[in-house]
């Protein structure tokens, strides 16, 4: 693994242990599925939060478009 690589791989352990009770409650027979799933719940989690802040991002783009082409206010 190239060491730039490093600190994201040892971040995908963490999202593991982060849900290791639930995963726990699995008692699969392989170890590593439930890692897994616990990695991709995070995963999700984090598009989830990222995909509502785009959002929010492109409505304040949007209001701010809106504002300015509006026309200006004719009464001095």
């Amino acid at each position: 693994m190239r060491r730039r690589d490093q600190p994201r791989f040892d971040r995908l352990f963490e999202y593991a242990r982060e849900h290791a009770d639930a995963s726990g409650l699995l008692n699969h027979q392989n170890p590593l599925l439930p890692a897994l799933f616990s990695i991709d719940l995070e995963q999700e989690a984090r598009l989830d939060d990222h995909e509502e802040r785009l959002k929010e991002v492109e409505a304040a783009v949007a209001a701010s478009d809106n504002q300015e082409a509006a026309p200006p206010d004719s009464n001095p």
